[in-house]
Order: C-alpha cells, then structure tokens, then sequence
C-alpha cells in the first residue's frame, strides 16, 4: 500500500484540481444568466415613494464618520499591518512544519543551511497571499515571486560565503548552493503556484474555494470507499457477492457509496456558507484557506512516497496555519463596534468588463474603509457572489433573494451588516431587485449611504435609471458626497441638463458642485487617483 499511496493521494487529488476550474466557469455562467433572467422579471410591484427625509440611519453614519478613531488612512494601515502580521507568522508555521516533516523523510542529516533552504521554500505562499490581503493588483504577484527569489538566494549566497571564507568551511559553495536552493524552491512550488493562479483568477475566486473544497472531499472520500471495498475483497473473495452479487459489484459499490459522500459534501458546503453568514471569516479568507489546502494537499502526495498513507501528516501545516490565524486575530483583536462610511456604487448597467476592473481597483480597496452597497446586476455577478449565494443557486433557491414588494425591501435595508470580518474588512452587499422594486429599494439604500460612487461611462438618452438616481441623489442631499466617473462615451451636455432638471423639479434653484473624474484609459494610475479622491470626500460637503 506504500507504493501505491502516492500515485493514489496525486492522481484524486489532481482530479479535483482539474475539474474545479470547468465546474466554477459552468457554474458562473448559470448563475450570471439566472441574476439577469431575474432583474428582468416583475415582482409584487412598489408604487414609487415620496423622497424620503433623512433617515436616523443616515444621521447616525454622519455621526460616526466623525467620530472614528484616527483618520480612514490611518485605520487602514493598522488593518493591513495586523493582517500582514498574522497570516505572515501562519506562513511561516505552516513552511517550518513541513520543513520539519520534509526533514524527516530524508535518509541524511540537514545542516542548518539546508534547513533554513527548506523552510524558506516551503513558506512560499506568503507572495500570493500577501497580494490578495493587501487588495494589490493580479500582476504584483509575479514582481512579488521574483523580489522573493531574488532575496532567498542572496541570503543563501550570502551565507554559503559567509561559511566558507569566514569559518573556513572548504567545502561549502556559494554558487552550488544558491543553484540548490532555486532548483529546490521551483520543484516545491511550481505547480501549486501555478494552480493558485488559475484559482485566483477574479472571476473564478468567488467560487473556486467552495468547488474546490467539495470536489476534494468527494475525491478523497471516493479513494476511501474504494479502498475500504478492495480492503473487504481481500480478506475475504466472496465479500463482492455479499454485497451486492454479480460481477459489477465494484462498480454498484462506487455508486452506492458516492450518495452519502455527496450528500456530506453538500452538507459540508451548506455549513460553510452558514459560517460565511454568520461572520466567521470573509471571502478573502476562505480564498486563503484554499490556497493552503492546495500547498498542504500536494505536499502530502510527497511525502507519501516515503510514509505511505502516513504522509497525510502533511496536513498538519495547513492545520498548523489556521490554528496560527484564529489565534493571531484573536490576540490582535479589532475594536469592537467600528462601522466605517458606507460607499454605495452606482453605475451604466451593460459594461462588464470596465466595471469590474473599477470595481476591483476601488471598491474592494474601499472594503478596508467601511461597507460597499450595489444593486446586484449581471456585470458584477461573478464578482460579489458569496458561498450563500452559490448555494441558493445550485439549490434552484437563488428566487428568494430577490426583493418583490416594499416590505422585503425594508427588511433587506435593515439587515446590512455595517461591521467588520474577522481579517477587518468590511462586506460587500449586493441587493437583487425585480424590473419593479429596484428604485425603492435605491432610495432605501440612499438613506443609509455616506458615500456614493456614480460610474456614468456610456451615459446617454437611454439611461432613465440613472437619471432616476440623479434625481434622488439631489433630493437627499447627496451629490455633495458623490463622486461621479465619465470618460468619452458620456454625453457630458445631457448629464448637466438632467442634473438641473432635477434639481428644478425637487424645488432647488441651483444643483450642488459635482464632484467628477474623468477615466481616460481606466489605468492603474487613473483608479489610484480615483480612489484617493473618493477617500477625500470622507467627512467633507465637496472636494478640496
């Protein structure tokens, strides 16, 4: 069974990993169809409010916009810092136990070079994780891998000369250990980089973890029902026909025992989004949580080849990894009760790529700031699904999410969550609306909102939505706090006329200064300076 372990552990879990990247793609794509199939249909129907006045909502997240702790920036690097913190010594925990157990498959004793090479190849996947904590753009991952090479043979050159021409030690090479060490680190992490990639991949990222994590446990728990059947053939060859007869017995036992492995995976999957529900980690966690899963999986398919089906042991690091996570954010523990301003993203609906690169770029930034709200829509549904979500979809409930009358709008608006995750951002809540429900509920929204980012790229005669918003916009008062984004396809004439349109029609003699920046190619640069101009309207009437 020894040698077969490790082909069994790399071949189920290979399959896994394979087939998450078609199934998260399938399953994307149905649930973006449903999101828009449903945004078309027609609910219990909602005659159009009166302007509401301010709400205590609203007057209450006034108040706390002042009355935060430091200033956003500030606030903001202190999360990054804890987070960088945390999951950095997790890493590292999780790289030196596999250090550990790597050291115990060798027939030869390693010299604490050679341990040092191990653990810091192994504690690799502090650059990805790093760059999705830190909401970093997907291409710093590359830099970030390189600068983490670049520094691993410098402190290996540096030490390998350092023995040699300091201690004496002859027979140490700089060069030779330094081509060690790059061989080494590329075989332990080529490949669960490489997957990491794919997974990471935006789009796939809201989705890949809870694919991941069900095909993993229904793989792993296939092998085992496999081998549980031959384990029973063995000790007894008339043991197939005690079960089922025939000479399929094989096959009816697979299929038999694939109900309940199923059925405990969706059980699992369901417990999971529960947890995601109630706040036990957010969606970056869990993005997290996977990766090392991946790491932890691949390197026990390893170790197997020396310790059998004792190589599951590898395990431990991811174990060693969350246990280091919950009690670094319990120890480091975020003050309790901060709610930060609340941005509310308004947009041309119809544009899905530039709408995910502004929201990637500003919104999930802002994540670290305070709550982000929308009204769902195709364009950003591979983006802000969550574990809930999915399994509303997969279990044809995803209908009941969507507001169809006044009171479900009430109770929606009522439930937003305004605190933090256990990593210290803050969610992003998305609002299904049918045809007829969603101005209701954008003037709600409107009500609890501080700040509003208005993406008016492709504005024109067609887009009475967001003329709509305009309006309601003026009357509570909010234009002062919303930032508008054009660029060459507005129609800049007929935004201006519909503001003072609106702003004559809810009695106001003059609109409010408008707060506009203008995209010209969505560059890194262009959406930095986006975002910085959305943080400068925090606790201001207007710009400075």
């Amino acid at each position: 069974m020894t040698g077969q372990a490790p082909g069994k552990l790399w071949m189920y879990f290979l399959e896994a990993i394979l087939i998450t990247v078609p199934t998260s793609l399938v399953l994307l794509a149905g649930y973006r169809r449903a999101v828009s199939r449903s945004m078309r249909q027609v609910g219990a129907g909602i005659a159009r409010p009166l302007v509401a006045a301010k709400t205590e909502l609203q007057a209450d997240n006034r108040a706390l916009m002042h009355s935060s702790d430091g200033t956003p920036t500030e606030s903001v690097t202190a999360t990054k810092r804890r987070l960088v913190l945390v999951y950095g010594l997790a890493s590292l925990v999780a790289a030196f136990l596999m250090a550990f157990l790597f050291a115990l498959s060798m027939k030869f004793d390693l010299s604490l070079l050679g341990a040092f090479v191990s653990w810091y190849s192994y504690a690799w996947p502090v650059v990805p994780i790093t760059v999705i904590l830190l909401a970093l753009p997907q291409h710093r991952n590359i830099l970030f891998l390189l600068l983490y090479l670049l520094l691993g043979a410098v402190l290996v050159g540096g030490w390998s000369w350092f023995s040699s021409s300091i201690l004496g030690h002859v027979d140490t090479s700089p060069l030779k250990n330094t081509r060690y060490f790059l061989q080494f680190l590329g075989q332990v992490f080529w490949l669960p980089y490489l997957i990491i990639l794919v997974t990471g991949n935006r789009r796939l990222r809201p989705v890949s973890p809870l694919v991941m994590a069900g095909l993993l446990v229904f793989s792993f728990g296939s092998l085992f029902a496999r081998d549980l059947y031959l384990a029973a053939l063995q000790a007894n060859p008339k043991a197939a026909w005690l079960l089922f007869g025939g000479s399929r017995a094989y096959a009816l036992w697979y299929l038999v025992a694939a109900l309940p492995i199923g059925y405990g995976c969706w059980v699992g999957l369901r417990q999971l989004a529960s947890w995601y529900e109630r706040k036990r980690f957010s969606d970056v966690q869990l993005v997290i949580d996977s990766w090392w899963l991946i790491v932890s999986f691949q390197f026990s398919s390893q170790l197997a080849s020396d310790f059998g089906w004792a190589g599951l042991a590898g395990l431990l690091a991811f174990v060693g990894y969350r246990g280091t996570v919950e009690l670094g954010l319990r120890v480091f523990r975020l003050p309790r009760g901060h709610r930060g301003p609340t941005l509310l993203l308004l947009r041309v609906f119809g544009f899905q790529h530039r709408t995910e690169v502004l929201f990637d770029s500003v919104a999930e930034r802002w994540r670290f700031v305070g709550p982000v709200m929308m009204i769902a829509g195709g364009d950003l549904a591979m983006r802000t699904v969550n574990p809930g979500d999915v399994i509303s979809f997969v279990s044809g409930r995803l209908s009941s999410r969507f507001i169809a009358d006044e009171e479900q709008g009430r109770q929606a608006t009522a439930a937003i969550d305004g605190l933090q995750d256990p990593d210290g951002r803050y969610r992003t809540t998305k609002f299904f609306c049918r045809e007829d429900t969603w101005r209701h509920t954008l003037t709600m929204l409107l009500e609890g909102s501080d700040l509003v980012l208005m993406d008016l790229r492709g504005f024109s005669e067609s887009n009475s939505g967001c003329s709509f918003e305009l309006q309601e916009l003026i009357a509570q008062e909010l234009l002062a706090r919303t930032l508008l984004v054009v660029d060459h396809t507005t129609n800049k004439s007929l935004l201006e006329e519909t503001i003072r349109q609106q702003a004559r029609s809810c009695g106001k003699a003059d609109a409010e200064p408008l707060q506009v920046r203008h995209l010209a190619r969505q560059s890194s640069t262009e959406l930095a300076a986006l975002y910085e101009s959305l943080q400068r309207l925090i606790g201001h009437g207007s710009m400075p």
